[in-house]
């Protein structure tokens, strides 16, 4: 079986910057869904999105290096919003 890399499956769904969203089925009753995006061909996450399935509040991401974490901008309803992506 081909089991495709996360890269692929992101870069698959869209081009650099656009927004995909995965959803991770951890049993029947739980699961949890991630924002993601590729930067630079790398994979990055909304950091919103992965505090909330480890349960942990976004200032854990306060605790990463410079290079670990950025901003993205994307559209939304009411403007232009900033997500922080790890």
């Amino acid at each position: 079986m081909n089991i495709p890399t996360y890269s692929q499956l992101v870069a698959s769904r869209g081009t650099a910057d656009t927004v995909s969203t995965f959803t991770f089925h951890l049993s029947d009753s739980a699961s949890f869904t991630v924002r993601a995006m590729l930067r630079d061909g790398e994979p990055w996450f909304v950091a919103a999105d992965v505090c909330a399935a480890l349960d942990l509040t976004t200032e854990q991401t306060r605790r990463l290096d410079d290079d670990e974490k950025g901003l993205h901008s994307t559209q939304t309803p009411s403007g232009v919003q900033q997500m922080t992506i790890i």
